[in-house]
């Protein structure tokens, strides 16, 4: 994948509106209680599941969970192993790593998540091209994720396999994106260091530079508990929409 030049830093007052709302909706999240949690997720699955770009994916991309305040992907990964379906996870590296094919990224070594997990605002850290994330695959389910070291943040991370580049973002047919906040028009609040943003920026720079015209952006589906569906999450030009947002609160 092509380099991508790291995002500008969002004007002041957009940052301050973005950090409100990253540390409303975090001091949600740390109120859900587990039993909550677990039937939101459970929901939302079910959901995905039933989805149409899920039907008619072959490969995915999914996080693995921050424990106690995310979502719960297990069962997902559970299902899509199951169904035969390729999986991979992120994994954010060195740039100097992932060579010339990784998309370089902002913040310090961390998680397949936008990292930021203890609810610090790290938006206003200027984007740095010394990371990269990068996608690896699971092809033994939850048994083998279970298997893998965690982050800072307790985020499972996957082993480098082969071309440390990982799986090329164009070769997936669904990316399931984590997020703090969401809205139904598709706008999406990370955790502020600008991972997805910035890989989904390769990814597209990738599929326009395809010589044959066969590669193809992934569908994009960001996977949101009840406390995480605002009215309006605020973006600019360089936060990347989703193609569909499933909510606990809309998906029963």
């Amino acid at each position: 994948m092509p380099l991508t030049p790291p995002p500008s830093p969002p004007p002041p007052a957009l940052r301050l509106l973005k950090a409100a709302l990253r540390k409303r909706v975090t001091a949600a999240l740390r109120a859900v209680p587990p039993s909550v949690l677990a039937a939101e997720s459970a929901a939302v699955t079910e959901a995905l599941l039933a989805h149409p770009a899920y039907a008619a994916a072959s490969s995915l991309a999914v996080y693995a969970s921050m424990p106690a305040v995310e979502l719960d992907t297990g069962p997902l990964v559970a299902a899509a192993t199951a169904a035969g379906k390729r999986v991979v996870f992120p994994r954010v590296l060195p740039a100097a790593t992932v060579g010339a094919r990784g998309t370089p990224v902002g913040g310090g070594s961390g998680s397949g998540s936008d990292g930021g997990g203890d609810g610090v605002d790290v938006a206003s850290a200027l984007p740095r091209p010394d990371n990269a994330m990068a996608f690896f695959p699971c092809t033994g389910g939850l048994a083998e994720l279970n298997t893998w070291e965690v982050d800072r943040w307790g985020i499972r991370q996957p082993p480098i396999q082969g071309d440390p580049a990982g799986v090329r973002g164009s070769e997936l047919d669904l990316v399931v994106v984590p997020g703090v906040a969401f809205d139904a028009a598709g706008r999406r609040l990370g955790h502020g260091k600008g991972y997805y943003d910035t890989w989904l920026a390769g990814v597209a720079a990738d599929v326009r530079r395809d010589p044959d015209g066969k590669r193809r952006m992934p569908v994009l589906i960001g996977l949101a508990l009840s406390v995480q569906m605002v009215d309006e999450v605020p973006v600019d030009e360089l936060d990347v929409l989703m193609d569909d947002v499933l909510c606990a609160a809309t998906v029963g």
